[in-house]
C-alpha cells in the first residue's frame, strides 16, 4: 500500500510539472494552499491530501476527533497519509553507554479525516487575525536579515536581497512590505549558497514566489498577485529542465527530507 501511495505522490509531481510547463498554475496555487494550511505535514503527505481532497481545511486521525468532541459521519471516505513505524532501539550513547532510543524502521497507510467529514463540538479558534498593520513589524522583527525601507530602489522593484540584508520600497502598503519581506526572506534563505544560488533565475524567482504565497496565505495576506507572478516565469525553458520533485526546498537549499514525519499534535492539523 505504502508502494501505491508513494507511486500517487510521483504523479502528483508530475501532474504540477505539466501544468506549469504549459503555463497553468490553477493546480499548482491549489498545491501551495494544502502546503500552507499542513505544513506540520512531511511533504509526502501534504501532496497526498492535495491529490484525495483538496478542499481540505483541518484532519485529524478519527480518535483524535472523538477526543474533540466530534465524531466522522458514517459513509465517510478516509484520507490516506503515510504513518512511521516506529521501533525502539538500544545504542549507545557518547561515553559508551546503552541508550535506548526510536528509531523510524519503515512506512504504513493512516486516515486521517476533513473537518467537513465530521460533526459535533465546535472547535475553539486557535489563530487571531492579524491584520497587515501589525503582520509587517512583526514579520520584521523576527526576520533574520536587516530589513531597510527605501526609494532607492531600481523602476518597477519592490524589493531585493543580497544575502545579507533586505531592502523593500517604502511608500509601499503594509500588506503588500509584508508580501515583499516574505519573498525576499525566502530568496535570502535558499539562493545565497550551494546549490540554491547555482539555479537558474526562473527557477529562483518560483521557489520564492511559490514560498512567499504558502506563507502569506497561512498567515491571512492576499496572495492574488502571485498567480500572475508565477504565470510570468514558468513559461522560461529553464523550468522545463527543472524537477518539480525537488521542490519545496528546506533552508540549506537541498531538497525537503521525504519523509519528515510530524505526528498529529494536540489539534487537527490546518488553517
Amino acid at each position: 500500500m505504502t508502494k501505491e501511495l508513494l507511486a500517487e505522490v510521483k504523479q502528483g509531481l508530475q501532474r504540477l510539472q505539466d501544468e506549469l510547463n504549459k503555463g497553468h498554475t490553477r493546480a499548482f496555487l491549489e498545491y501551495l494552499q494544502t502546503l500552507g494550511r499542513f505544513h506540520q505535514y512531511s511533504f509526502h503527505n501534504s501532496i497526498l491530501i492535495w491529490l484525495q481532497k483538496p478542499d481540505a481545511t483541518l484532519v485529524a486521525g478519527f480518535r483524535r476527533w472523538q477526543e474533540l468532541g466530534r465524531w466522522v459521519r458514517k459513509g465517510e471516505k478516509g484520507i490516506r497519509i503515510l504513518a512511521p513505524i516506529i521501533k525502539k532501539v538500544v545504542k549507545e550513547d557518547a561515553d559508551g553507554l546503552p541508550l535506548e532510543v526510536e528509531e523510524v524502521v519503515g512506512f504504513r497507510t493512516a486516515y486521517v479525516f476533513d473537518i467537513s467529514q465530521t460533526d459535533g463540538k465546535p472547535l475553539p479558534d486557535r489563530l487571531i487575525a492579524q491584520g497587515p498593520e501589525s503582520l509587517y513589524p512583526r514579520l520584521k522583527a523576527l526576520c533574520p536579515f536587516p530589513v531597510e525601507e527605501t526609494e532607492d530602489l531600481p523602476f518597477g522593484t519592490e524589493g531585493s536581497t543580497n544575502g545579507h540584508r533586505i531592502r523593500i520600497r517604502a511608500s509601499l502598503s503594509p500588506a503588500a512590505k509584508a508580501a515583499i519581506l516574505i519573498h525576499e526572506w525566502a530568496h535570502g534563505l535558499l539562493h545565497y549558497q550551494d546549490p540554491g544560488k547555482n539555479l537558474p533565475p526562473p527557477v529562483q524567482e518560483l521557489e520564492a514566489e511559490a514560498t512567499a504565497y504558502v506563507v502569506g496565505t497561512r498567515l491571512g495576506l492576499d496572495m492574488a498577485g502571485s498567480r500572475d507572478y508565477i504565470l510570468s516565469w514558468t513559461g522560461n525553458i529553464a523550468l522545463k529542465d527543472h524537477n518539480l520533485r525537488s521542490w519545496p526546498p528546506s533552508s540549506d537549499g537541498k531538497p525537503a527530507a521525504p519523509f519528515k514525519w510530524s505526528p498529529e499534535h494536540n489539534y487537527p492539523q490546518g488553517a
